[in-house]
């Protein structure tokens, strides 16, 4: 459920800079979204924070969103195709 939930917390990460333009306290929003997605990926990222050290752990926070955005943009795509295929054979 960790992974699901960070997908969602991804996105809306992406949403962020919207909320500070829009929304008086939006940095408060932002960063309790961050702290949120670290706190769902604390076993992996303290992992690599102990084997490579502080830095490289910053890194990979910033990849492990990536690989949670993309991963939803795969969700997306691949039910989209499931939905338009499905509409296809209905209809032939």
């Amino acid at each position: 459920t960790n992974n699901v939930s960070s997908v969602v917390v991804a996105y809306l990460i992406l949403a962020a800079p919207l909320w500070l333009w829009f929304v008086p306290f939006g940095g408060w929003i932002l960063g309790a979204l961050l702290l949120g997605f670290v706190i769902l990926n604390f076993d992996f990222l303290s992992f690599v924070m102990r084997e490579r050290g502080i830095w490289f752990g910053c890194k990979t926070v910033a990849m492990t969103w990536f690989n949670y955005f993309y991963s939803g943009v795969g969700l997306l795509l691949g039910v989209a195709t499931f939905g338009w295929n499905k509409l296809q054979r209905e209809r032939a």
